[in-house]
């Protein structure tokens, strides 16, 4: 896909966001609990995404702009790629839940997708008390590749010994 279409894709979502969070306050109210960017409400790049997104939406259903970057970074921080079972991407979706579950390199659990729900399943043992983890970034990709991968798009260094 082309960056205008990258783009475009990007603020039907976030319309569609607007429109979830003033019908549900106890999806925004989940939403609202996800990590965010340091800063997310004086950053320029967000702040103008949500002055493009309020553009499209009616004047009732606007948000407030620094409350609109805030929640577009923590979509953006907190989405999944959904892929099929061929690994060709489908698109991006935003499972709360799942967002709980943290990196690792060598993860003891991967995500799929079964139409358009969000299955974890284990792929080593897990002791109790043991952290579920997933991997964020493709694990064939060199260490300092998934670094940069994570550093940019989740906003962590990645201290993973792999």
């Amino acid at each position: 896909p082309t960056a205008t279409q990258k783009a475009t894709r990007g603020l039907r979502m976030f319309i569609r966001l607007v429109h979830a969070v003033q019908r549900s306050p106890g999806a925004a109210a989940r939403l609202e609990s996800l990590e965010k960017a340091a800063g997310a409400e004086q950053n320029e790049a967000l702040l103008g995404m949500a002055g493009a997104v309020n553009r499209f939406v009616p004047p009732n259903v606007r948000l407030e702009q620094t409350r609109l970057a805030a929640l577009i970074s923590r979509t953006q921080r907190n989405m999944h790629a959904v892929v099929n079972l061929a690994g060709n991407a489908l698109g991006h979706g935003l499972y709360p839940q799942a967002s709980f579950f943290n990196h690792a390199c060598r993860p003891n659990s991967v995500v799929s997708f079964l139409d358009s729900s969000l299955v974890v399943r284990t792929i080593a043992p897990i002791k109790a008390g043991e952290e579920v983890t997933i991997a964020y970034v493709e694990l064939y990709a060199p260490r300092d590749v998934r670094r940069q991968q994570l550093q940019a798009k989740k906003g962590f260094h990645c201290e993973c010994r792999r």
